[in-house]
């Protein structure tokens, strides 16, 4: 599907244009909201740890000072979770 071609293709080069435009200049402020992808895995995986070695403890929610809130849930059989920490 090419969207470069065909009836739309002016409005399509227009928008994105005006998209990677806006991306662009709210490049810091887009970073700045992102949790970096390390982090979040060695929290989850901190969690885990507890879980699987007893000390569970019921899942948070975080609300932020821009209004969403973020949580992680996960589903597994207790002795996969505990193989592939190696607890």
């Amino acid at each position: 599907f090419d969207l470069t071609k065909g009836t739309y293709a002016k409005e399509w080069t227009k928008w994105d244009k005006q998209l990677r435009e806006v991306l662009v200049n709210n490049a810091e402020y887009l970073n700045s909201t992102q949790v970096p992808f390390e982090f979040a895995v060695e929290e989850v995986l901190e969690q885990l740890k507890k879980v699987a070695k007893g000390e569970y403890k019921t899942p948070d929610t975080d609300k932020r000072t821009f209004g969403t809130i973020i949580f992680a849930a996960i589903s597994l059989p207790v002795t996969e979770v505990i193989s592939f920490l190696n607890v």
